[in-house]
């Protein structure tokens, strides 16, 4: 695992398609209602989502809907333990869960929108 300082919109294109997971993390009570636009930006690459959020959030729920990822909640470290090490034992996994991601992603572009919201 690699973390790494504020980078440039050109290097982010770089770094994504290198990472394996992205990771969105939610506060409890923010997680009940938001979807940080970051998500669909992770879909649009591949990458399935590792999120730090309530069960019944709107996060998790779309991770299940389509199958995208994980979550497990704040407090779970050996959840979230569990969750890298499945990963990065499972290639095949990984591979299923970014055509998920890109699949998912053609649903929720800029151009579906008119559709949810009008």
């Amino acid at each position: 695992m690699l973390f790494l300082s504020r980078q440039s919109p050109n290097d982010t294109v770089h770094l994504f398609n290198l990472a394996n997971l992205a990771v969105v993390a939610l506060d409890p009570q923010a997680s009940l209602t938001a979807v940080p636009s970051k998500t669909f930006n992770y879909l649009a690459f591949g990458l399935p989502i590792l999120a730090i959020c309530e069960p019944q959030s709107e996060l998790n729920q779309l991770i299940e809907r389509h199958h995208i990822g994980f979550s497990v909640r704040g407090d779970d470290t050996i959840g979230l333990v569990n969750i890298i090490q499945s990963v990065y034992n499972d290639q095949d996994q990984l591979k299923e869960l970014s055509a998920n991601c890109l699949a998912a992603a053609k649903i929720y572009d800029f151009h579906m929108a008119n559709e949810y919201v009008f």
